[in-house]
């Protein structure tokens, strides 16, 4: 779980994002409910593989007046999955391409 939700984390995804890769799982139902998004969430943050940090974005925002359309920027915080270093040195194992020979050694 960690390799597939681990490589979504180096696009610092939402609750949201996350949620549609863990649908994305074989094992999932299709479904990635807000209290599955949490728990997966509290145990890799408690393993020491993820951090939720802010990440500001800036959109313009219309303003219709008399003469026209005026934007204005306003930011909006967004919660992100952001992976520690111990989180991407674990992720870098679990999918760093395997030599054939190593493989062969562990058998």
């Amino acid at each position: 779980m960690f390799a597939c939700i681990g490589k979504a984390c180096l696009d610092l995804p939402t609750d949201y994002e996350v949620g549609r890769e863990l649908c994305k799982i074989p094992a999932a139902d299709g479904d990635a409910t807000q209290e599955c998004i949490d728990m997966v969430k509290a145990q890799f943050f408690c393993l020491g593989l993820i951090r939720i940090t802010g990440r500001v974005q800036s959109e313009a925002v219309p303003q219709y007046t008399g003469g026209g359309v005026t934007y204005f920027s306003t930011d909006r915080v967004s919660l992100v999955w952001e992976l520690t270093d111990y989180g991407r040195t674990k992720l870098g194992e679990l999918i760093a391409a395997k030599r054939p020979e190593a493989l062969a050694a562990r058998r």
